[in-house]
């Protein structure tokens, strides 16, 4: 579905269903939310890397406007809702401050696959030990998606816009299997040079 919306360019992937709360401090983007606010209207945020635009992103609604300061600060609550593609950006949308363009909402494939989703956790597991962090999931894998645990596993911000692009959710699982399946060997041949360094009283010397 293709329509015109508001555009929010961030330095990062938020992802639909993600609960994403801002602090909103420029003009055009305080002028952004009220509009959204009063006119109940979603807008898009779109990912920045070194100043180029993704071409896909994620429609987000405004939950709420937690606090007003007295300089016109703000901070919101927002939800996401489905991912699009955008086809068009402007600047200056017809005569607002802020950017906006044209997006295509992108239908999504939400079949899942159990197995895949406890081999996924179980290499999670295997990360977090490694890195000495708590494993424990905090979310029910009978209804987790891809979506719930992509920013929990160390994914640059290219590889979240290559999952954000896929139409298919057993295509962004499988996407995750695959990427911790690359990453743990290497962690975890750093952690035991690190420990072989240590034990040679060297240890100040590894970044």
């Amino acid at each position: 579905m293709r329509k015109t919306i508001p555009l929010f360019p961030l330095n990062l992937v938020p992802f639909p269903g993600e609960d994403l709360n801002l602090h909103i401090f420029e003009e055009r983007y305080r002028q952004l939310i009220n509009d959204c606010n009063e006119n109940n209207l979603t807008f898009g945020v779109v990912p920045l890397i070194d100043g180029v635009l993704s071409n896909v992103g994620t429609e987000f609604k405004l939950v709420e406007i937690s606090q007003i300061y007295e300089d016109g600060r703000m901070d919101i609550k927002t939800k996401g809702l489905a991912a699009f593609q955008l086809l068009d950006y402007s600047l200056i949308l017809n005569d607002k401050l802020y950017p906006g363009g044209d997006v295509d909402i992108l239908e999504d494939e939400n079949s899942t696959d159990f197995k895949l989703k406890v081999k996924i956790i179980k290499l999670r597991e295997e990360l977090y030990e490694v890195m000495g962090l708590d494993p424990k999931l905090k979310i029910n894998i009978d209804t987790m998606l891809s979506y719930d645990i992509a920013h929990e596993l160390a994914m640059s911000i290219e590889q979240e816009i290559e999952l954000l692009s896929l139409r298919s959710e057993i295509k962004r699982l499988v996407y995750l299997h695959d990427h911790l399946q690359r990453i743990l060997p290497s962690i975890m041949g750093l952690k035991e040079m690190k420990r072989k360094v240590k034990l040679n009283g060297h240890f100040k010397k590894v970044p």
